[in-house]
């Protein structure tokens, strides 16, 4: 419909509501008029004239989450669709999918999971909610029931931005080689794809090529300046020339992006650990375990933190949960550190810091390449360190 049509079609509606103003049908009609033009906030008042009719009335209720969604006031989504769910024997397909719009961009994304897979059981076969669903599961760790679906989003969605997507999948599975193929092919052909670019990236870093990945992320961050991997990136590109402060600050950043993430602390924990700041890490490693107690890097980094500051009994505890977990680089770098303590090194004096940089070179913390080996290793599934 075009603005001069939608136009006229509002001023009839508003018509009608003049000889019929309690009509709930006539205002849910403009609301939908308004909201497809772009009107939010005219729509969202004919949903709640609606509404103050008839409180309950179902249509209204999910026509106005709508809006939220549209001005991404999502909680807000979220408590006007949660009740139609949950009274609904068979909710619809598209109201749960606008349920789980609300919970996804919350970063709740088990729930939307659950709720984009009813939507899809009850017979939504569309891509945007099969990407969707897709994103769910790349953010809980599933990579590779994504990857799957993300075959089938690729068929109903056949686009370069899906191809890049693609990408990000494969080498968060650790299918490094796949997804270096597909995005040196998908760049050939769009110089501009953010992902595909992403991913040459991270292989010239690891190729040794800092300036070449440098340049690769930092044009993706100019085109999209909140892209999260880019900045993890450039902070890889500073830890790599010793930038310690400079990949702080971008990891900071980064942070406030995925407040959630609690790999990006660790990360920002080791920074710290590499300027012999081990207060400064401690802080960074116990904000990871708020967040998630079952990642034994985290316990082997405080471990570290706590080594480095004498803190012997606290360094094996933490030494030992690393290690129920599966084991961590941290865990044993602190037992490098404890090693000289317990030959009478003070912590923080020159002949200790002098030892550990002799450290033989299987023991010395090599501080760009385990960060990157933690980027890209599939995030630890939830269990209980202190059982």
């Amino acid at each position: 419909m075009s603005a001069e049509d939608s136009a006229k079609a509002i001023a009839r509606f508003r018509s009608y509501l003049e000889l019929d103003p309690t009509n709930p049908r006539l205002w849910i009609n403009l609301g939908d008029l308004h909201h497809r033009s772009g009107n939010w906030s005219e729509a969202a008042e004919c949903y709640q004239s609606c509404l103050r009719q008839e409180p309950d009335h179902p249509i209204a209720r999910s026509r106005l989450a709508e809006v939220m969604i549209s001005r991404h006031q999502f909680a807000d989504a979220e408590a006007l669709l949660s009740p139609l769910v949950q009274a609904a024997t068979k909710p619809e397909p598209a109201l749960l999918h606008n349920f789980g719009l609300a919970l996804f961009h919350q970063r709740r994304f088990a729930e939307a999971e659950n709720a984009f897979s009813a939507a899809q059981r009850a017979g939504l076969q569309s891509p945007q909610m099969t990407g969707y669903l897709v994103k769910a599961l790349h953010q809980q760790g599933k990579t590779g029931p994504a990857r799957e679906l993300a075959a089938l989003w690729a068929k109903m969605e056949p686009t370069e931005a899906v191809e890049g997507y693609r990408c990000l999948l494969d080498f968060d599975h650790g299918d490094f080689n796949l997804a270096h193929v597909r995005a040196k092919a998908l760049l050939a052909r769009n110089p501009d794809n953010p992902d595909a670019a992403t991913i040459i990236a991270h292989g010239l870093l690891q190729d040794g090529d800092v300036a070449g990945a440098d340049a690769l992320f930092a044009k993706v961050e100019r085109c999209e300046p909140d892209n999260t991997r880019a900045l993890v990136g450039r902070s890889l590109v500073a830890i790599r020339g010793e930038q310690h402060e400079k990949a702080r600050e971008i990891l900071e950043r980064a942070y406030a992006l995925m407040p959630d993430n609690f790999g990006t602390l660790v990360i920002l924990g080791w920074t710290r650990i590499a300027v012999n700041d081990a207060a400064g890490a401690e802080q960074y490693f116990r904000r990871a375990l708020e967040l998630n107690r079952a990642f034994s890097e985290t316990h082997g980094g405080l471990a570290a933190a706590f080594a480095l500051q004498g803190r012997r009994d606290e360094a094996r505890r933490e030494m030992k949960l690393a290690e129920r977990l599966g084991g961590s680089f941290g865990a044993g770098y602190a037992d490098s550190i404890l090693t000289g303590l317990d030959q009478g090194q003070a912590a923080g004096s020159e002949r200790f810091r002098q030892r550990l940089a002799e450290l033989p070179a299987q023991v010395r913390f090599p501080l760009q390449r385990e960060i990157e080996r933690m980027l890209t290793r599939p995030p630890a599934a939830p269990s209980d360190p202190n059982a």
